[in-house]
């Protein structure tokens, strides 16, 4: 790989400056922190160091250095702040390796080497004072009170220090005579000649001038500096170092500062008592996430890979000129809510017509996440032109937290009770979580971060709380910054993730099992706190995944477990590209590889307000579509099991309308079985596990299924035999006279699978029956459906064994009721255990469903009884085993 100077830009616009007659300090980004922040490219080795790159990046860093010391530069800025960051010593090693390869071309230079955002560990700062050629250091000394000590404990002779007294990220007036008293500490260790007044790092992280602030009281406005105001700070310092202290511009100073500390507006006791009663709990819900999912899922009755948006929808140039009418008071609040409300129900209609699963209402009302809940919010200032720079050419006004918080009156709850009555699917009450609010607006600085971030967690726990009393089901609060706030050094960041995360805790701990609590996240690399992410006890995280190269499936691979709902983004929102079903579908394969079917949720990576509607609707519909499939793959298929026995084996889910079969050298066969219709595949699903002549198969829904019709042994329907049911069977009283598309004959079916499989002679394992004997005992319940036995070939092989790997009943099965509209009655004898068990074949393992439906594992048992003349002898004796082995203290012995 090789480096060349491609632009210019630092060397023009210091000639554009020095023109303009301004002496100018161009400022690069430090060689080494270049490589250290960079990222290795798809597929590059995961060993490959990216240091061993600095001999070709010096190349260039000489070729600018030298152009600009030619166009005249005195000082040159190198910004190096992964210095603050845990760093090895080999890594230390090359700040050292970089800078003497670079002397020779500093040499006539004043250099200086600016760190911040955090204290300089000691290691760090022995080798930053050391390097070659540098004439001055700089450090962030808001941030960084700890770098004092270590300036006091020994400053290189002759080198100049750049003191950040000046806080460069924040929006608060400094405290000048504190920061003088440091300013003159520290020229009693360098020399007045060698410091340097400055601020804490760059000023692209504040506002540019308060002046353009109109509508800011003047009292709040007197407690402010945004970057003019800072630069006022900065001379005024230098120029009392120099002797020549503007004391009424200190008195000024000294009475905002006396003013905001005393303020009524700035200290809430009500909220300091609720925030110090929060002390002593972690604040978890009653129940684990399995036993809320459970209850959560009998009220909302979704399908597997159910579907959601991550929140608002486009925001169109006329939508925006309502709201900005609104704001103007041109238009009434009657014709605003007109307009909004119209706007929520083309995006209702929109989703519905898209077959979205979980619906949001699109925040057609807000205009940023941060500033709309700030704006409700008390404790918020707000600023006219306040903007500073998010990412790209996107800016944002973060909101001024200056007082105690708390929430008025309800902020959200009128629209989505509004989004709400237009459908009769969930809609997501959609709230921005206290650790996004706090990481993305102008924090106070008088207290702790963390105690702001209680204090907003229990205004948003309010409004979570009136959500649900409005009968809002699903409530997203979204946390996309939580990984941004992560401090630089890990010693810091266990406590920072514990109250951040707490704080997520609060907003929920309140509501009933069957409130579904989603979260999002986005913009970060969230895989070394994936645990964190787990302790905030969510039922469903929606997570940025495809922008990120898919890199969050890793953790999942490397053994990490989660069993709460996950949906990991199938497409980037930040392109215009709209991406294929096939393509989406691929992604889902990959994350089914690493999760389980019945946690997986699909939605994109992020919300869609930057994106068009020509760009939303077709991206939409292929995501949906790509949650649709007809077709599951068999793997394991015996060398003995041919196209007649695989269509015997399914011909119980739905027509099939072709099957596949392929081998690989030295492998078993693997066939892939496609369905006419979609809902069919779902009884497929219940036979994973079972046995197809001698092999134990694995079966699984493939997304996109293209046939091969070269391969040999794929055969359509119209070649296939087909098994009649036995005449002994008496008939099916639940579908009589009902057509083939109505969901009872789909429930019919998945009984029937089960049914059969019994008669056969297979025995499930003690536990499962247990369970299902002691939900009938407790519940009196019996199974609705009917008592069709269908008897196998012998070749199928079914009487063998049905092993404890068999999924009894896919969770796919919960889908029925939702599209189909089965009854409650039908649906709770439907819905059974379907947790794989462990290699020991103990135990079925807590299930979401395994309480809802083993009355109808009883029932099956009932109609094999009956049917024990279609059976067998053979048959009868396998099934009277397998009862026997109810309350048995040991597994079943496979007959």
């Amino acid at each position: 790989m090789n480096f060349c100077y491609a632009s210019h830009k630092a060397v023009d616009e210091y000639k554009e400056a020095k023109a303009l007659g301004v002496d100018t300090v161009p400022v690069l980004v430090g060689p080494v922190t270049y490589l250290l922040l960079s990222k290795p490219a798809k597929g590059v080795d995961k060993s490959f160091s990216l240091l061993s790159l600095l001999p070709k990046v010096l190349a260039v860093y000489k070729e600018v250095v030298d152009d600009l010391k030619a166009a005249g530069a005195s000082w040159i800025q190198f910004d190096e702040p992964t210095l603050v960051t845990d760093l090895d010593s080999h890594q230390l090693q090359a700040f050292t390796a970089a800078y003497s390869d670079l002397a020779s071309n500093l040499s006539g230079l004043n250099v200086l080497v600016e760190t911040y955002f955090a204290d300089i560990p000691a290691e760090a700062f022995k080798t930053l004072t050391a390097l070659s050629g540098v004439t001055a250091f700089g450090f962030d000394l808001i941030r960084g009170t700890k770098t004092l000590d270590l300036i006091k404990g020994g400053f290189p002779s002759g080198k100049h220090l750049f003191a950040g007294v000046v806080d460069g990220r924040n929006i608060w007036a400094n405290d000048l005579c504190c920061s003088l008293n440091t300013l003159n500490a520290l020229e009693g260790i360098v020399g007045k000649d060698k410091l340097v007044v400055s601020t804490s790092c760059s000023l692209l992280h504040t506002a540019v001038d308060l002046v353009n602030e109109t509508k800011l009281d003047n009292e709040i406005k007197s407690w402010l500096a945004f970057a003019a105001q800072k630069i006022v700070e900065v001379n005024a310092l230098a120029n009392a170092m120099c002797g020549k202290k503007d004391e009424a511009f200190f008195s000024s100073n000294a009475s905002a500062l006396a003013s905001r500390k005393s303020s009524p507006r700035v200290t809430n006791e009500g909220v300091q008592k609720a925030a110090a009663a929060l002390k002593g709990s972690d604040h978890r819900r009653a129940t684990n996430v399995s036993t809320r999912l459970d209850a959560q899922q009998k009220k909302l009755n979704l399908p597997v890979l159910p579907t959601t948006t991550i929140g608002s929808f486009p925001q169109t140039v006329e939508l925006r000129r309502v709201r900005r009418e609104y704001k103007a008071n041109k238009i009434s609040e009657e014709e605003y809510v007109k307009s909004i409300t119209e706007e929520i129900r083309k995006v209702v209609v929109l989703q519905e017509e898209l077959d979205i699963d979980v619906m949001v209402h699109g925040e057609p009302e807000r205009n940023d996440m941060v500033e709309y809940f700030g704006e409700q919010l008390s404790g918020f200032a707000f600023t006219v032109n306040g903007w500073v720079q998010s990412y790209g050419s996107r800016c944002v006004k973060p909101p001024i937290i200056y007082g105690d918080v708390s929430r008025p009156k309800p902020m959200t709850v009128f629209w989505s009770s509004t989004a709400q009555g237009m459908t009769k699917r969930p809609m997501k009450g959609m709230l921005t979580g206290p650790v996004t609010i706090l990481n993305w607006s102008f924090v106070r600085n008088d207290q702790p971060r963390s105690e702001t971030c209680y204090q907003i967690a229990l205004a948003i726990k309010d409004e979570v709380e009136d959500l649900e009393k409005a009968a809002i089901t699903v409530i997203q609060i979204d946390e996309a910054a939580l990984r941004e706030g992560l401090p630089l050094r890990k010693s810091e960041q266990a406590h920072y993730l514990d109250w951040a995360v707490h704080s997520f805790r609060i907003t929920n701990v309140g509501v009933q099992d069957t409130t579904q609590i989603h979260t999002h996240m986005c913009y970060s690399n969230f895989n070394d706190i994936i645990h964190s992410i787990i302790d905030m006890d969510a039922d469903v995280i929606t997570i940025e995944n495809s922008r990120s190269d898919e890199k969050l499936l890793s953790v999942f691979r490397e053994g990490v477990k989660y069993g709460a709902g996950i949906g990991p983004g199938v497409y980037d929102i930040h392109s215009p590209r709209i991406p294929s079903t096939e393509e989406m579908a691929e992604r889902i394969n990959k994350m089914l590889a690493v999760l389980e079917t019945h946690i997986l949720w699909v939605n994109p990576d992020c919300g869609l307000k930057t994106r068009k509607y020509t760009e939303v609707k077709p991206a939409l519909e292929n995501m949906v579509a790509a949650t649709k499939t007809r077709t599951v793959q068999v793997k394991q298929v015996s060398d003995l099991a041919g196209e007649r026995e695989i269509h015997e084996f399914f011909s119980f889910s739905g027509e099939i309308e072709h099957i596949e079969i392929q081998r690989e050298s030295g492998k078993l066969k693997t066939a892939f079985v496609t369905f006419k219709d979609p809902k069919a595949l779902e009884i497929a699903l219940l036979l994973s596990g079972a046995t197809i002549v001698d092999q134990i198969v694995s079966i699984t829904p493939v997304e996109n299924y293209a046939p091969k019709c070269e391969m040999q042994e794929v055969r359509m329907v119209e070649h296939a035999v087909n098994i009649p049911p036995s005449e002994n069977v008496p008939p099916n009283t639940e579908v009589e006279n009902v057509g083939q598309t109505n969901g009872r004959m789909y429930i019919s079916r998945a009984q029937d699978v089960v049914t059969s499989v019994l008669a056969k002679g297979s025995a499930i394992r003690q536990d499962a029956m247990n369970k299902a004997k002691a939900f009938d005992e407790k519940h009196q319940l019996t199974a609705n459906a009917s008592a069709k036995v269908i008897s196998f070939d012998k070749k199928v092989g079914l009487t063998e064994k049905l092993t404890v790997g068999i999924s009894v009943v896919n969770e796919k099965v919960k889908s029925v009721d939702q599209r189909l509209h089965v009854s409650d009655k039908t649906m709770a004898a439907v819905i059974a255990a379907e947790r794989k068990l462990n290699s020991t074949g103990s135990a079925v393992k807590t299930s979401r469903y395994v309480t809802a439906g083993t009355s109808w594992l009883n029932g099956a048992f009932g109609k094999v009884a009956k049917a024990g003349q279609v059976a067998g002898t053979k048959t009868r004796e396998k099934f009277h085993m397998a009862v026997s082995n109810l309350t048995a203290k040991e597994p079943p012995m496979v007959v």
